[in-house]
C-alpha cells in the first residue's frame, strides 16, 4: 500500500479539496452507505479516512455502471 502523506482523517470541506470538488458533491456522496466515516468530539462533527476515501473513490469509477 502506498504511504499517504498529510492527516488521515479529513473534514467535509478537506475531503472536497483534497478530490477537487465542491463541499455539496462531497456531503452527497456520504449519503452512499459504502463511504465509511466516523464522528469525532461531543458534536459529532463527521470525518473522512482519505484511505477510505480513496478506496470509494476506485470502487466507483470502476463500478459506475452499477450506479445508473
Amino acid at each position: 500500500m502506498k504511504s499517504i502523506s498529510g492527516p488521515l482523517l479529513l473534514t467535509i470541506p478537506k475531503a472536497a479539496l483534497f478530490l477537487g470538488v465542491d463541499r455539496t458533491t462531497v456531503e452527497i456522496m456520504l449519503n452512499d452507505p459504502l463511504l465509511p466515516r466516523i464522528t469525532v468530539g461531543r458534536s459529532n462533527q463527521v470525518r473522512i479516512s482519505k484511505p477510505a476515501l480513496l478506496e470509494y473513490i476506485d470502487h466507483s469509477g470502476k463500478n459506475w455502471f452499477e450506479r445508473n
